[in-house]
């Protein structure tokens, strides 16, 4: 199995991320650092499914403008940070996690949305539209 780093050298390449089952609990720090210095602009495809992930407040998602699939599926994610500047987000799976809010979607280009076996209880306006 290869490392984290050596993953995410293959992804800058690539432009696809996948992290799945690492039993991560959290986002790695080379990953978010990435992120937040905007080096990862390109990136079209991130996994982060099947991990032990409870918080992505060190991830700054909206710099990921490129961004057509998120996997975040089969976490303990009780919240999403703002994912309203992911306007290229053809998918989106935050299935099987701890979710009581939908997430704020902006994208048009929308296609697939998976929200099942969550808490969801509270919809954003809008979220209709999608």
């Amino acid at each position: 199995m290869d490392s984290i780093q050596t993953l995410i050298a293959k992804a800058r390449q690539t432009n696809h991320l996948d992290l799945s089952n690492r039993g991560l609990e959290e986002i790695p720090f080379e990953l978010a650092e990435l992120i937040r210095i905007n080096n990862f602009s390109n990136l079209i495809s991130l996994d982060l499914s099947d991990n032990e992930i409870s918080d992505l407040r060190n991830i700054n998602l909206n710099t990921l403008g490129n961004l057509k699939s998120l996997d975040l599926r089969e976490n303990h994610l009780v919240d999403l940070p703002d994912i309203s500047y992911l306007v290229n987000l053809e998918t989106l799976d935050v299935g099987v996690n701890c979710l009581t809010d939908a997430p704020n979607i902006k994208s048009n280009k929308l296609r697939f949305l998976s929200l099942h076996n969550n808490e969801i209880t509270n919809i954003p306006n809008g979220f209709s539209m999608i």
